[in-house]
């Protein structure tokens, strides 16, 4: 099972960072921000190319097409010189948002390849609640101020959820081969229960009507990471 790994690995967290950067792309683009909050979240879009270059790492292990590598990379690098950039720019100044359209566009075709390689629904899934979890992450590292995101990107990946549960529930009662459910049932109860799991942890402070805080996004995060693992060895069983 860990050897294939990379092959769940690279899509999921390729389509996590293109989640997230379109969340903070219409931040940057739409959000009512001062410039310390523009330029706090335009340093930690760091993370996104960190996280997209670990994905290159695993397609390369998975043995993933040059051209999906390729575009990848592209994406990555110009990722990098942007985040260059605004980490030698000074107080509260940080580059123009339409800059990030040149890396974005690259990783864009990248997620593309990456939702062909698999279950469409999957994809759908993955960069909806992943990427709608991460870039919490990244606004709350960030400090932002935009209450209102504290509630749509939860119910981002809510959606994101209820896509991935429901594309697994129709391919799972779609078997007729009675071993092969038996083998499908116990990972299709495993996705399911870490992935509620890691809603409630998401929810819990917006129920609590209290702040939410990067380590309890952290644990979220981590949790729906590992139900997406489930359903990587799901559809790969099936």
């Amino acid at each position: 099972m860990f050897m294939q790994l990379p092959h769940w690995l690279y899509p999921m967290l390729g389509l996590m960072a293109l989640g997230a950067l379109v969340v903070l792309g219409l931040v940057l683009w739409r959000g009512d921000l001062c410039p310390g909050q523009r330029a706090r979240i335009t340093s930690q879009s760091f993370s996104i190319w960190m996280i997209t270059a670990l994905s290159l790492f695993l397609a390369v292990e998975a043995q993933a097409s040059f051209w999906l590598i390729g575009i990848g990379a592209v994406a990555v690098i110009g990722g990098m010189v942007l985040a260059a950039i605004q980490s030698r720019m000074e107080g509260k100044r940080s580059i123009a948002s339409h800059w990030l359209w040149l890396p974005a566009l690259p990783l864009a075709l990248y997620g593309a390849g990456l939702l062909l390689s698999q279950s469409l629904l999957l994809g759908l899934s993955q960069l909806l609640l992943l990427g709608c979890a991460f870039a919490h992450l990244i606004l709350l590292r960030a400090r932002h101020r935009l209450q209102a995101f504290n509630l749509l990107l939860p119910l981002g990946g809510l959606l994101g959820a209820v896509v991935g549960l429901l594309g697994l529930g129709m391919l799972t009662l779609l078997q007729h081969d009675v071993a092969l459910l038996d083998t499908l049932v116990p990972w299709v109860l495993t996705y399911a229960l870490v992935m509620v799991a890691g809603l409630i942890i998401w929810f819990t402070p917006l129920l609590g009507r209290r702040d939410s805080a990067p380590a309890v996004l952290s644990v979220a995060l981590a949790l729906l990471l590992v139900a997406q693992c489930a359903a990587g060895n799901l559809f790969h069983l099936i």
